[in-house]
């Protein structure tokens, strides 16, 4: 297949997720469509729109970007302006994944199977803003993406074998390193978890990479400048309280909800995930990073970790890659991950009186108590069942894999 035929594919791939999306996805109509955060985010909108001082509670507040971008392009129409201008950011994000993978996954069907697994996770930038319009994650893949991409080769390396000429420290001063530190700058002012990329540089660098960070760090003070916070809200204060409350299996749930049973790949191939990950130190901070902010950073543990699918998916593809698995592994894993997706409902409203069926790893209707979708928010029947659940299918997956006599390594794909 050739890249064109490739990128074709994918443009035809998220036109069909996102007109299936349009069409049977019913827009939340909670706060007259506005959510939860949504409530913030329009209220700048507005502002912005009305040429009026931007405010709202923290840390939603100096997320300016994306509500910016709505009231000038949008004034009249801001609801269907996030919508607009978020399903943007979703065709942007689809394409630039392509090109990531590219660096790391060679076969192209690989690559597409991957990216259909990004449009199609419920909780990903385009099932979701179809559900959910008024919210700011879909501009942060963007960056993240687009940031990894402005990297050049060197710093990002897709070789296990090191290489010192081809070191992180040769990023300063090349012509994409312009490129990263504007992105890094651009991104901070949608959304200040952009600014997990130049500091994975900038630690994997020991220090020596700084320009891109201190552009992240400029873009977040700018947009403490440019508005308002008009509550207490505080980060040290939510980091404390959430790396206190949140249990452990909570966590575990909510990294299974982001990524599905295809954990077992990492898992299983642990030596292949960690000799590829020990080569990429600018992957491997991101990743530690963005698990941590799962931990810490709200609610949505699910959410804020799948801000690491650009690692997660690369790892995936590496290890597909490099080990030859039984066919039938692959039908049956598609198969858990098409339910993890929850491929065949729509996401719930709120509020509702519908009741939630016992879990197939997810509520298996598209009438179900919303909360009962998410790790944390879900009752404690659900978030016990479908997290048991969770743990046995890839209890049962790792032991197939461990007693497979099919199961061997790839020689004829250069998966390095």
């Amino acid at each position: 297949m050739t890249k064109k035929n490739e990128l074709i594919w994918v443009l035809v791939l998220f036109a069909l997720v996102a007109g299936l999306s349009v069409a049977f996805q019913k827009p939340l109509t909670y706060h007259d469509g506005k959510g939860w955060d949504g409530v913030a985010y329009f209220q700048m909108a507005q502002q912005v729109a009305h040429h009026e001082h931007p405010s709202a509670i923290g840390p939603f507040a100096f997320r300016l970007g994306t509500p910016a971008l709505v009231a000038w392009l949008f004034p009249s129409h801001l609801l269907l302006g996030f919508r607009l201008v978020n399903l943007a950011a979703c065709l942007l994000s689809v394409i630039l994944l392509t090109l990531w993978l590219r660096r790391f996954v060679e076969s192209p069907w690989l690559r597409l199977a991957l990216i259909g697994a990004f449009l199609t996770q419920w909780h990903a930038p385009l099932r979701f803003t179809a559900h959910y319009a008024a919210y700011t994650d879909p501009w942060l893949f963007v960056f993240l993406l687009g940031g990894l991409l402005a990297l050049p080769p060197a710093s990002v390396r897709s070789s296990l074998q090191p290489t010192p000429s081809r070191s992180v420290s040769m990023f300063h001063g090349t012509r994409g390193g312009g490129w990263f530190v504007l992105l890094c700058f651009v991104g901070a002012l949608f959304r200040e978890s952009a600014v997990v990329v130049p500091l994975a540089v900038a630690i994997a660098s020991r220090g020596r990479q700084w320009p891109a960070l201190l552009a992240g760090v400029l873009g977040v003070a700018a947009t403490h400048a440019l508005a308002s916070q008009t509550d207490g809200y505080s980060f040290a204060r939510t980091i404390g309280q959430w790396a206190y409350n949140k249990p452990l299996p909570v966590y575990v749930h909510g990294l299974f909800i982001a990524f599905g049973p295809a954990l077992v790949l990492p898992l299983f191939f642990w030596r292949t995930a960690w000799a590829w990950l020990k080569h990429q130190p600018v992957l491997t901070w991101m990743l530690i990073v963005f698990l941590a902010l799962g931990w810490v950073g709200g609610s949505d543990t699910e959410r804020i970790v799948y801000w690491a699918m650009p690692i997660f998916y690369v790892l995936f593809g590496v290890i597909l890659e490099k080990h030859a698995l039984p066919k039938s592994f692959y039908i049956v894993l598609v198969a858990l991950q098409f339910l993890s997706h929850r491929i065949f409902w729509t996401l719930p409203d709120f509020p509702s009186s519908a009741h939630s069926p016992l879990p197939l790893f997810t509520p298996p209707t598209s009438a179900c108590q919303y909360p009962d979708l998410w790790s944390f928010q879900a009752s404690r029947t659900v978030q016990v069942i479908a997290l048991t659940e969770y743990l046995l299918v890839t209890l049962g997956l790792w032991l197939w894999l461990r007693y497979s006599p099919s199961l061997g390594q790839r020689s004829t794909v250069n998966w390095l």
